[in-house]
C-alpha cells in the first residue's frame, strides 16, 4: 500500500476509546489493489492508528486502519483492518515486527505492559440467575465426585452431560449474560455437569484421566439412567481433557455407545494434535521435573496468597518464566499459561469473566494427571495411563453422531485434532451423521468461554443437539458417505504458519538450558 499526507489528529481510539498521541493519524493518497482494480484506488477518507493498545492484552500492540477507496470506475470499497505485534521473549519476534511497521523496542525486549486491567467487581450471578440445582455425589471403586445438576421442566428433550476440561470451568459462568449451560437450559434440556477427581472444588492427589473416563463418566451416566430410566438417551458435550476421557470411555468399553445420543467435542477427539510450542513443551521433560519438584502434594494452590510449600512457590516461580504465545498481568492467570501454555485469546475473554475464572473458578490445579496428559500428547492419540494403545483399535464401540469443533486461531491445540477425528468417524461408522467445523478467530478455551462464543459457538452445538434429536424419531435410514469424503487428503484448514512459530518453541529449549547452567 502507498499512501501520502499523514496528518495527525485527536480523536478517541477505536479499541480502548482513549486518546493515545503516538502514531495516529489521517491518511491520504492512493492505494495499489491488484486483485480488485487494475487502476489506482484513490484515499478519500483514511484513519489510521500504528500502536493501539488493549487492556485485556497489555503486552501485545496492534495496528488498526480503516480506508474508504474511490476508483477511476467510480466503484467504492472500505478497506478495515488490524494487525496483531505480537511480543516474544529473547526478542524473537522483534525483528520482522520491527521491519514492517515502527514499533517500540521496549515492548519486546523489556516486556513492559502497555495497558492495565481495570478492577472489576465479580458478582455471585448476573441479572439473569440459574435455576435451583441439586448437587449429587457419585461414588466409585477408585474415589468420589460431584454432579450439580440444573433442573428445567419445559420439554421432554434428552439431558445433556457437559464434561470440563482439565481443570478450568467452560460452560457455568456466573459472570455472563449467556453461557452454555443457560442455552442449553433455553432449549429445555435438564444439564448435568460433571466435577471430576481433576475439578478443583475436589481435587484428587492421584489420579490420571483414563480415571474420568474409567469411573467418574460411567458413574455420571449410571445416575442419570437412575433417574430418567435405562432407556434414556444422554447428550454429551465435553472440552479438551473432557473430551479424551470420553473417548476412553466409550472406545475403552467402559460406557455404552446405545446411552449417547450423540457426542459434540471442542479442540479434543479421540486424537491429539498439539501446537509447535505445546509439541515442544511436551516432548522436554517439563513434566517429570515439575513432578519431582511437587513431591507427594501434588495439588498446586493457584491463587497468589495461598499457603504454599517451598516447593509449590518454586514450581509457580518456573511457571511464570516460560514463554507463551500472550503474556498477562495477572500472577495467577501466568502460572497456569506456564503450565498449560496458553488457555484463550484473551481479547476473547472478557474482563469480568477472566478476574472471576482466576480468583474463583480455578483456584487449585491437581498436577498428577499430567503424566499421563504427557503421553497422549506425544502419541498425539488416546493411551492408557501406562502409554499403551488399547483404544483406537475399537471404533465399533462409537456407534454414535459426533460433532468436532476447532478453533481457527490455534492455541495448544490444532485444527487437525477435529479433522482427523473427523474422517475416522465417518471412515468407521458411516452409518451416523458426522460434522466438524473451524471457527475462525477463537483458539482453545474461549471458545466456550469467550464474549461472542453464543453467537459463533454454541449454535453448532445446538444444531448438532437438535437433529440427533430429530433423528431419534425417525425411522429413516442414515446417509451413507462417498469414497470422496473418505479420502485422507490434507486438511483445508491447516495452519501454514511461518518459521517463527518454532524460534518461539526453541525459546522454551533456551530457557531451560540456561536455568540448567544457573543451577549448575
Amino acid at each position: 500500500m502507498q499512501s501520502q499526507n499523514l496528518e495527525s489528529f485527536d480523536k478517541r481510539n477505536w479499541f480502548t476509546g482513549e486518546p493515545h498521541p503516538l502514531l495516529r493519524g489521517k491518511a491520504g493518497g492512493y492505494v495499489v489493489f491488484r486483485a480488485v482494480e487494475n487502476e489506482k484506488l484513490h484515499i478519500i477518507d483514511g484513519e489510521m492508528d500504528l500502536c493501539v493498545v488493549d487492556c485485556r492484552t497489555p503486552y501485545t500492540q496492534y495496528m488498526r486502519y480503516r480506508l474508504l477507496l474511490t476508483a477511476a470506475s467510480g466503484s467504492r470499497y472500505i478497506l478495515e483492518g488490524k494487525k496483531i505485534m505480537n511480543p516474544c521473549h529473547f526478542a524473537l519476534y522483534a525483528w520482522r515486527e520491527t521491519t514492517t511497521l515502527h514499533t517500540l523496542v521496549r515492548t519486546y525486549i523489556l516486556q513492559i505492559p502497555r495497558g492495565t486491567r481495570e478492577n472489576f467487581t465479580v458478582t455471585d450471578s448476573y441479572d439473569k440467575s440459574y435455576p435451583s440445582s441439586t448437587v449429587d455425589d457419585i461414588r466409585t471403586d477408585a474415589g468420589t465426585g460431584e454432579i450439580p445438576r440444573c433442573l428445567t421442566g419445559m420439554k421432554l428433550l434428552s439431558p445433556i452431560l457437559l464434561l470440563n476440561g482439565y481443570t478450568m470451568e467452560s460452560y457455568w459462568l456466573p459472570t455472563e449474560p449467556q453461557d452454555l449451560v443457560r442455552t442449553l437450559l433455553d432449549e429445555g434440556h435438564e444439564v448435568w455437569l460433571l466435577q471430576t477427581r481433576l475439578h478443583p472444588l475436589n481435587p484428587a492427589n492421584n489420579a490420571t484421566i483414563e480415571d474420568i473416563g474409567k469411573y467418574d463418566i460411567p458413574a455420571a451416566i449410571g445416575k442419570i439412567l437412575e433417574v430418567h430410566g435405562p432407556s434414556t438417551k444422554i447428550h454429551v458435550v465435553a472440552h479438551c481433557a473432557g473430551g479424551l476421557a470420553i473417548h476412553i470411555a466409550l472406545m475403552g468399553g467402559h460406557v455404552s455407545a446405545t446411552h449417547i445420543a450423540s457426542l459434540s467435542c471442542t479442540n479434543s477427539s479421540m486424537f491429539f494434535k498439539l501446537t509447535a510450542v505445546a509439541t515442544i513443551k511436551m516432548w522436554l521433560p517439563l513434566v517429570p521435573v515439575s513432578m519431582a519438584i511437587l513431591g507427594e502434594e501434588k495439588i498446586l494452590p493457584l491463587m497468589e496468597k495461598s499457603k504454599g510449600s517451598s516447593r509449590h512457590r518454586l514450581l509457580k516461580f518456573i511457571a511464570r518464566c516460560l514463554p507463551r504465545y500472550e503474556r498477562c498481568s495477572c500472577k495467577e492467570c501466568e502460572v497456569l499459561s506456564g503450565i498449560f501454555g496458553n488457555a484463550f485469546w484473551h481479547e476473547n475473554v472478557s474482563p469480568s469473566l477472566h478476574q472471576w475464572l482466576i480468583t474463583q473458578s480455578a483456584t487449585n490445579l491437581p498436577m498428577s494427571a499430567f503424566p499421563h496428559l504427557r503421553r497422549i500428547c506425544n502419541s498425539r492419540y488416546i493411551v492408557d495411563s501406562n502409554g499403551n494403545s488399547s483404544f483406537l483399535i475399537h471404533p465399533e464401540r462409537m456407534a454414535i453422531s459426533t460433532l468436532y469443533i476447532s478453533g481457527g486461531r490455534s492455541l495448544l491445540v490444532t485444527p487437525e485434532t477435529s479433522f482427523l477425528a473427523n474422517k475416522y468417524m465417518k471412515l468407521h461408522q458411516p452409518g451416523f451423521r458426522h460434522e466438524r467445523v473451524v471457527v475462525d478467530g477463537f483458539g482453545h478455551s474461549d471458545l466456550l468461554i469467550g464474549e461472542k462464543s453464543h453467537e459463533k459457538v454454541f449454535p453448532h452445538i445446538i444444531s448438532h443437539i437438535r437433529l440427533a434429536e430429530q433423528e431419534g424419531n425417525d425411522s429413516t435410514p442414515r446417509k451413507k458417505y462417498s469414497k470422496e469424503t473418505l479420502d485422507w487428503a490434507d486438511d483445508p484448514d491447516r495452519e501454514y504458519r511461518d518459521c517463527g512459530s518454532w524460534f518461539f518453541a526453541l525459546a522454551i529449549i533456551f530457557f531451560l538450558l540456561l536455568l540448567h547452567a544457573l543451577l549448575v
